[in-house]
């Protein structure tokens, strides 16, 4: 910190809500946030760093603590997230390499925190629920990679512009200092198959879509009833002691983030509606997603994923959970 004033008032504030004075850190922090505030137009860049990482301290060491202690949970989230959010903008606006480490470390830190202690959002629309964490695709599809099969009109060599199927090269192998690959038409996607190995490894599974109408056929009325508007609460890192390393800033946010609807009555790509997967088109160079419904027959191995709604109560936390259980 540059103002020895700041750096004085942001100790303070750290010891005080180490003796619990949540009230004397508070005001330390916010005081210290003030004089950021002032010196703002004179030194703009580093003054942004600086109020980014003081405030998501500030966040998770006084305001997120109170929010729990009062039961306000939902609270307690968001601010989490706002602290994240923070130290993640801190980390892209940071040009020093000791400062880059110090967001990063503070991102991770958080990160692990929200999963672990205040859950991550499995987020539903009127329509279904997106679920998109790679631990929970592994753990209740047991494959997190897709791989489609594509229909081409012509497939031809690169190296000899001979149908592929005839040619005596390789994909991939060197032929004069040239890599053999196949040179084809657009194609039709005919299927899409879950894996745990794809052979092309930007086909990645990014969402599996739960709709209502299939839960219906599982969960009592009652249950249905209860379901939240916005979404249900995962548990699922704490509850078995799993370390989230997999999950970064940005798979998190996209794991919050709901998807739109998607148009089930006029997709004509649409086999079943008890399953919908989004993965990869790896058709494209950039990958873009490719929306299909495999048919549930074909995946009558995967466990019902009415069970992930068993395993998750519909509280808000872990915290609550365990009133519950008490």
């Amino acid at each position: 910190m540059t103002d020895p004033h700041i750096y004085e008032l942001v100790i303070n504030a750290r010891l005080a809500a180490e003796e619990s004075e949540i009230d004397k850190a508070e005001t330390n922090y916010l005081a210290a946030l003030r004089l950021l505030e002032s010196k703002a137009e004179s030194d703009k860049k580093n003054v942004t760093i600086e109020y980014l990482d003081i405030k998501a301290e500030w966040l998770v060491t006084v305001k997120v603590p109170i929010a729990i202690k009062n039961n306000g949970l939902t609270l307690a989230r968001k601010l989490s997230i706002e602290a994240l959010d923070l130290v993640h903008e801190g980390k892209q606006k940071s040009t020093e390499d000791m400062m880059i480490k110090h967001f990063l470390e503070s991102e991770t830190r958080i990160l692990k925190k929200i999963i672990s202690e205040l859950s991550c959002l499995i987020p539903k629309n009127e329509a279904h629920f997106t679920l998109k964490c790679p631990i929970l695709l592994k753990r209740y599809l047991g494959v997190n990679a897709t791989s489609p099969t594509i229909l081409y009109k012509k497939v031809l060599c690169s190296i000899c512009l001979q149908p592929y199927i005839i040619c005596s090269h390789e994909r991939g192998h060197i032929y004069n200092e040239k890599a053999a690959d196949l040179l084809h038409d657009e194609g039709k996607v005919l299927d899409l198959s879950l894996v745990s190995t794809p052979r092309d490894p930007r086909g990645k599974l990014l969402t599996y879509y739960i709709p209502l109408s299939y839960l219906e056929r599982d969960l009592s009325s009652e249950q249905m009833s209860t379901l939240p508007k916005n979404g249900i609460y995962c548990h699922y890192c704490n509850s078995n002691k799993i370390d989230p390393i997999e999950i970064t800033y940005e798979i998190f946010t996209a794991m919050q983030r709901p998807e739109p609807r998607i148009d089930v009555e006029n997709n004509s790509d649409i086999k079943s509606l008890n399953s919908v997967v989004k993965g990869v088109d790896i058709r494209s160079a950039i990958g873009k997603p490719l929306y299909l419904f495999p048919s549930k027959e074909r995946y009558s191995h995967i466990q019902s994923l009415s069970t992930l709604f068993r395993d998750f109560p519909f509280s808000e936390s872990v915290t609550d959970n365990r009133k519950k259980q008490s």
